[in-house]
């Protein structure tokens, strides 16, 4: 009897992959989500802050001023904080690819 020919292109692909072992490593790494990206919580606060202080100090209407007038500084705060972690994390992810890049060159 004869042995089934492959069906379809992607069988003979992958029987001929030099670097199955990379190729799987990388398969098992979850996909990244929008939450993983340092700059999503700086950019919600000062989003929130910028609302809080409009409704604490532009709106006369608002019946919470004094919420919204506490909620500004503090969400500003937490807003600058998180955004100099970003930064940090954005510059050593930078520098570590560079340094992946350096390294695999020489």
């Amino acid at each position: 009897m004869a042995t089934p020919k492959p069906s379809s292109n992607f069988d003979r692909e992958q029987s001929l992959d030099p670097e199955p072992s990379r190729k799987a490593a990388n398969d098992k790494q979850p996909a990244p989500t929008p939450f993983d990206n340092p700059w999503l919580l700086p950019i919600l606060l000062s989003g929130l802050a910028l609302w809080f202080s409009y409704d604490g100090w532009l709106n006369p209407e608002t019946k919470s001023i004094l919420f919204n007038r506490i909620c500004a500084p503090i969400s500003a705060l937490a807003a600058l904080w998180l955004t100099r972690g970003a930064l940090r994390e954005t510059r050593l992810r930078r520098e570590s690819e560079q340094r992946g890049q350096t390294g695999a060159s020489s």
